[in-house]
């Protein structure tokens, strides 16, 4: 709202102020009225326009910290929605084309031997299929034991890793950088194959 100039009427310099018994003249009062009147529209104007300019500052505030909120979450959006692609691409992901069967195989004496194989993971843009060497594991447990084996690979770069067992099938939950290979049972003579994580759809 813009502000014009306060037009007050002068008061007439030969009119008399007060009258013969000494009180205020009408038209003395009635100028005075008008120009307080005036002077107090001007005032409220000025306020009404400072209170006016708090709002839209307020609402500038607003509005600035709800399209920060909105980019905050956005981009938190941004962020669960690609480690959640991540996660399930690791999710659906298992062995394949292993080059000398079997895949897992466990002896009397607690020895597990792993071949080479590759992984293909369930996004192949994200995590293209990759070659992963086999190894030994030496555990020693005793026959009749369940073993759980698993490795890490946080680049998901295959290769060379390091194998890993335990007992407790939780731990091998593919999630974050964990990979499961599968498990096997510890025999009491001989040597036992045991069963491989594949990815889904794969039998």
């Amino acid at each position: 709202m813009a502000l014009g100039p306060i037009n007050i009427p002068p008061l007439q310099e030969k009119l008399p102020i007060v009258d013969a018994d000494r009180r205020p003249m009408a038209s003395f009062i009635r100028s005075l009225n008008t120009a307080f009147r005036l002077i107090q529209r001007s005032f409220n104007d000025q306020a009404d326009i400072v209170q006016q300019l708090a709002i839209l500052a307020g609402l500038v505030d607003d509005q600035g910290n709800l399209i920060a909120a909105q980019q905050a979450e956005i981009d938190g959006l941004q962020i669960s929605g690609a480690e959640a692609q991540k996660e399930l691409s690791l999710i659906n992901s298992g062995i394949i084309n292993v080059v000398t069967p079997p895949m897992i195989e466990a002896d009397s004496a607690g020895d597990i031997t792993l071949s080479d194989h590759e992984r293909r993971y369930g996004d192949p843009t994200l995590n293209p299929t990759v070659a992963v060497a086999g190894g030994l594991l030496t555990t020693g447990v005793a026959s009749g034991t369940a073993l759980y084996i698993y490795y890490d690979d946080t680049a998901r770069a295959g290769g060379s890793v390091t194998y890993n067992y335990t007992t407790d099938p939780t731990d091998v939950v593919q999630s974050g950088n964990r990979h499961s290979i599968g498990s096997v049972t510890i025999p009491p003579t001989g040597t036992q194959e045991g069963i491989y994580v594949t990815p889904r759809g794969v039998t």
